[in-house]
C-alpha cells in the first residue's frame, strides 16, 4: 500500500510539473512572439523612412569617417570599422538627445514632476492603434489631475513620444538602426530587462549594444556590473531565434540552476523548429550563410562559457544608471563600488583620438571664441566610458556631459586626458579650468600633473625620459595635491607658471589620485577647458603682465605686486567702460538713426536739447549695465559658499558684452569663463515645459570657486562701484 501511495505521489508531482512547464513553455514562447512582433515592424519601410526623418545620419556618417582618417593620419591604429563607429555614435545621439527615460509620467496639466502612481489600466482604442500594452495612470499632487501613460509598443509612435522605460528605448532604437542599415536583433533577458545587438561586418561577430545605457560591447555589464542573476537570454532576429545566455555570463554552473523551464536539449530542440518554421521558403543561397554564421556564433557562445573571467575587467563593470536611485535598489541593479579600494591598473592601451567639436564653426555659442580657448585639437585617453561618457565629452564646455574612466578608480587607480593639436601646430598653455562631475564626489580628482609635449618632441613613443619619473617626452606644465571640489559642477581654474610657458603639440591630464580612492570605482570630471597665452593677448588682454600681477596679487601679499595687479585691473576695468559706453550708443543707433526717438516726451524743442536727452539715455544706459556687473560681482563676494551666485545666464548679461575684447578679458581676468548648463527648473519642481523634451542647453558665465579669484573679483567690482559715481 504504502508503495502504490509513493507511486501515485509521484505521479501527481510529475503530472504538476509536467503543467508547470508547460505553462512555462507557452509563456516563453508568447514572450518571444511578443519579441518577434517588433522585430517585423521595424523592417517596414515607412516607419525605417520615418525614422530616417529624424536622425542625423549624414551627420553621424560624415564624424565617423573623418574619425577613422584622423586616426590614420596620426598614426593611430583602430580596431572598428566605420559602421561600428557609426552605431556608437547612433548609440549617444539616442541617449543623450533624443530619448528621454521616464520613472513616472509628469503632469499634462500643469508639468509638475511629483505624481503618484493611481494604477494600471487597459488601453483605450486610439492608444492600443499603436500597441499600448497597458496605461500607467498618475496622479499630480498639485493640481489632481490625472495623467495617462501608455507603454506604446509601436516603434513609429515611439519615434513621436520619445519617452519610455528599456522595453520602449530597445524597440525604437532597434528601429533606428535598421533604418541605418544596419543588420540588429532584439534580445530578451526573462529576468525583465531587453536590449539590442548588432551584427558587426568587419569583427564578424554579433555586438551587446544597449541604449538605455549608452553601452556598446560589454555582454557582462547585468551580471558583473549590476549584479543580475541571469538565467534565459534570447536574441530574436528576423532569421531566428538564438539562446545566448553565455554570452552574457560567466558563471554558467551557477546560472544553469537556475534554468528550469526545459531541459537544455528540449530548449534547443524548440527553438530549432520554430528557426525552421521562419526560414522555410528562403533561397538556399541564404540559408547556407545562415548556418554558417549560426556555426560561428555557437563556437563563440561555447567558447565565452569556458573562458575564466577578468577580473579586472569584471571589476570596472558599473551598476545600472538609468531610473530612479529607489528603483535601481529595489531591483538590486546598483552594484557595487571598488572593492576594499582596489580598482584595477588602468590597461596600457588608449582610446583611438577623436576630433573635438571646439573648432571655429562648430561651437554652440560664439561666446566661447573670445576667451582663449585652445580648439582645433584632437583627444584620447587612457579609458572611457563610452559613448556616453567619452573622452571628447570633457572638452564641449559642457556640464551636461563628463568623461569617466574606471581605470581611474581605486588606491591603485592610473589616468590621463590627452589633447593633440593638428596639423602642426601649437599651443602655449597658460591657464586650464577643471569642472567636477554631476555625481559621485569619490571621483573627482584630487591630484594631478599637467604634461606638455614640447613641440620639439613630435613622437612621445620614440623620447627617452630626462629623469626616472618623468614620462618619456613629456615635460611638467603644472602639478596639484589635494584639491577638493565642494559642490557639483564646481569651476576651478589653475595658472601656469610664467617658465612654464612652452609650444606643445601634446597636452595631457594625468591624474594621480581620487577624491576617495577607498570607495571610488572611476575618475570623472565634467570639463577641461584649456587657454592659450597667445589667444589671450590677441584678445586685447597683455596675458603675460595680467596672470602674473593678478595671480601674484591674489597669492602674495607683496606692495610691488598689488600694485601692479590693481594697475591692470584698473586698466581693464577703464576699458571695459568705454567699451559698454560706446556699445550702448551704437545700440541706440541702431534703433533709429532719429536720437530724438529716445526721448520720452512727444515733442522737442530744439536740436540741442533732443541731443543732450539722448546723450542722459546713453548714459543712463551705460550705468545700469554698470551696475549690473557690480551687483554681479559683488554678490559672488558677498556670498562665497554659495554655488548659485557663481553662475548667470549670458542673455542676462548687457548685449553684446561678450563680443567687446575688453569687456571678455576683463571678465576672464576675474574668474568668469563660459559654459554650456541646462537651466534649473523653478522651485515646486514644475517643467518648463509639459511637453516630454530634452531642455536645451544654454550659455551660463561661470565664475570661478578658490580665494584668489575672489580677492580679484572684490577689487575689480570696488573699481567698478567707482564709475558709477
Amino acid at each position: 500500500m504504502e508503495d502504490a501511495d509513493a507511486a501515485l505521489a509521484r505521479a501527481l508531482q510529475e503530472e504538476e510539473f509536467a503543467v508547470r512547464r508547460d505553462q512555462q513553455k507557452g509563456s516563453l514562447l508568447g514572450q518571444l512572439q511578443d519579441c518577434m512582433d517588433k522585430v517585423i515592424k521595424c523592417e517596414d519601410e515607412l516607419l525605417q523612412a520615418l525614422a530616417l526623418s529624424v536622425m542625423p545620419l549624414d551627420e553621424l556618417r560624415a564624424e565617423s569617417a573623418s574619425e577613422l582618417a584622423l586616426n590614420a593620419s596620426l598614426g593611430q591604429s583602430i580596431s572598428l570599422s566605420e559602421e561600428d563607429l557609426l552605431v556608437q555614435k547612433l548609440l549617444h545621439w539616442f541617449k543623450y538627445e533624443f530619448f528621454k527615460w521616464t520613472d513616472k509620467a509628469a503632469c499634462a496639466a500643469c508639468g509638475c514632476l511629483d505624481t503618484i502612481l493611481q494604477g494600471t489600466e487597459g488601453p483605450s482604442q486610439e492608444e492600443k492603434q499603436h500597441d499600448a500594452s497597458r496605461v500607467e495612470v498618475y496622479r499630480c499632487t498639485a493640481c489632481s489631475v490625472l495623467t495617462r501613460f501608455p507603454r506604446y509598443n509601436d516603434p513609429g509612435k515611439l519615434l513621436e513620444t520619445r519617452c519610455g522605460r528599456c522595453g520602449e528605448w530597445a524597440n525604437c532604437f532597434l528601429l533606428v538602426l535598421r533604418a541605418a542599415g544596419i543588420e540588429a536583433r532584439y534580445i530578451l533577458d526573462v529576468t525583465d530587462h531587453v536590449w539590442c545587438e548588432y551584427y558587426s561586418t568587419h569583427l564578424s561577430r554579433w555586438m551587446h549594444v544597449d541604449p538605455c545605457e549608452a553601452s556598446c560591447d560589454k555582454p557582462l555589464l547585468y551580471e558583473a556590473g549590476w549584479g543580475k542573476k541571469l538565467s534565459y537570454i534570447f536574441a530574436v532576429g528576423t532569421s531566428g531565434f538564438v539562446d545566448v545566455i553565455r554570452r552574457y555570463t560567466r558563471k554558467w554552473d551557477e546560472v544553469r540552476t537556475r534554468r528550469d523551464i526545459l531541459p537544455e536539449t528540449e530548449l534547443v530542440n524548440f527553438l530549432h523548429g520554430l528557426n525552421a518554421r521562419i526560414r522555410s521558403g528562403l533561397p538556399q543561397e541564404i540559408l547556407n550563410k545562415l548556418q554558417v554564421r549560426d556555426l560561428a556564433e555557437q563556437l563563440e557562445l561555447l567558447q565565452c562559457s569556458t573562458e575564466a573571467p577578468d577580473a579586472a575587467a569584471l571589476a570596472q563593470l558599473p551598476g545600472r544608471t538609468t531610473g530612479a536611485l529607489e528603483w535601481r535598489q529595489g531591483r538590486g541593479e546598483t552594484g557595487d563600488v571598488a572593492q576594499d579600494g582596489q580598482a584595477p591598473a588602468s590597461s596600457s592601451s588608449s582610446t583611438s583620438y577623436t576630433a573635438v567639436r571646439d573648432a571655429a564653426g562648430l561651437l554652440l555659442n560664439p561666446a566661447f571664441l573670445g576667451f582663449g580657448r585652445i580648439r582645433g585639437g584632437a583627444c584620447r585617453a587612457s579609458g572611457e566610458n563610452a559613448p556616453g561618457e567619452a573622452a571628447l565629452r570633457a572638452f564641449d564646455a559642457s556640464v551636461a556631459t563628463k568623461w569617466l574612466d574606471f581605470g581611474g578608480g581605486g588606491l591603485n587607480g592610473s589616468s590621463w586626458l590627452e589633447y593633440r593639436m593638428l596639423n602642426d601646430s601649437t599651443a602655449t598653455l597658460a591657464a586650464y579650468d577643471i569642472v567636477s562631475a554631476n555625481d559621485s564626489p569619490e571621483r573627482d580628482p584630487c591630484s594631478w600633473v599637467l604634461e606638455g609635449l614640447s613641440a620639439a618632441v613630435m613622437n612621445p613613443a620614440t623620447t627617452m625620459p630626462t629623469t626616472p619619473n618623468e614620462p618619456p617626452g613629456w615635460i611638467l606644465l603644472d602639478q596639484q595635491s589635494d584639491v577638493y571640489f565642494s559642490s557639483r559642477y564646481e569651476l576651478r581654474t589653475f595658472f601656469l607658471d610664467h617658465e612654464r610657458w612652452t609650444p606643445c603639440t601634446c597636452l595631457r591630464l594625468r591624474i594621480l589620485k581620487t577624491k576617495s580612492p577607498t570607495t571610488a570605482n572611476s575618475v570623472q570630471l565634467s570639463c577641461l577647458n584649456l587657454y592659450d597665452a597667445g589667444c589671450l593677448v590677441k584678445a586685447g588682454l597683455d596675458i603675460q603682465r595680467a596672470c602674473k600681477a593678478v595671480i601674484s596679487n591674489s597669492r602674495i601679499a607683496r606692495s610691488t605686486t598689488l600694485q601692479q595687479g590693481n594697475a591692470i585691473l584698473d586698466m581693464l576695468v577703464e576699458a571695459a567702460a568705454e567699451e559698454l559706453l560706446r556699445k550702448t550708443s551704437e545700440l541706440n543707433s541702431s534703433n533709429d538713426s532719429n536720437a530724438g526717438n529716445i526721448v520720452t516726451s512727444k515733442e522737442v524743442e530744439s536740436p540741442a536739447q533732443e541731443l543732450s536727452t539722448a546723450k542722459a539715455e546713453i548714459d543712463k544706459m551705460a550705468q545700469a549695465w554698470l551696475s549690473t556687473l557690480v551687483r554681479l560681482f559683488t554678490n559672488i563676494c558677498s556670498n562665497p559658499g554659495e554655488p548659485k551666485y557663481r553662475k548667470v545666464r549670458a542673455v542676462k548679461l548687457p548685449p553684446g558684452l561678450l563680443a567687446e575684447p575688453s569687456a571678455a578679458s576683463l571678465l576672464w581676468v576675474v574668474g568668469f569663463r563660459p559654459l554650456l548648463m541646462v537651466p534649473e527648473r523653478p522651485p515646486g519642481g514644475i517643467r518648463v515645459t509639459p511637453q516630454p523634451e530634452t531642455v536645451a542647453a544654454e550659455v551660463f558665465i561661470v565664475h570661478s570657486a578658490g580665494e584668489e579669484m575672489l580677492i580679484t573679483l572684490r577689487k575689480a567690482a570696488e573699481l567698478l562701484g567707482n564709475k558709477l559715481h
